[in-house]
């Protein structure tokens, strides 16, 4: 829905190669994920993740997610975020994002 709103908001502009997330999983890792059924069984089963977790740290004598850590510090605000900023200016609901 972005790729369209956005190419029929700048004339000449062409996105066919944008794919959304899960598609540009099954191209990058073909045939190295068991599941490839949803976008979370792609990175669920993708070989490229394995044995890696979420950080924690010890907090009133039990663990807690390390919200400072990079994932979350980096990859949410220069990837969710833009994308629901996005969304927002072009007016394309953004539901999973909003879960």
């Amino acid at each position: 829905a972005v790729r369209k709103k956005m190419e029929e908001l700048v004339p000449g502009l062409d996105l066919k190669d944008a794919v959304d997330l899960k598609q540009w999983y099954m191209d990058c890792y073909a045939g190295q994920m068991a599941d490839t059924s949803s976008l979370k069984g792609c990175m669920n089963t993708n070989p490229g993740y394995a044995g890696l977790t979420h950080p924690c740290k010890e907090e009133g004598g039990k663990f807690v997610p390390d919200l400072k850590y990079r994932y979350l510090a980096e990859d949410v605000p220069t990837g969710m975020c833009f994308n629901k900023g996005l969304g927002e200016i072009l007016g394309v609901p953004m539901p999973m994002t909003d879960k």
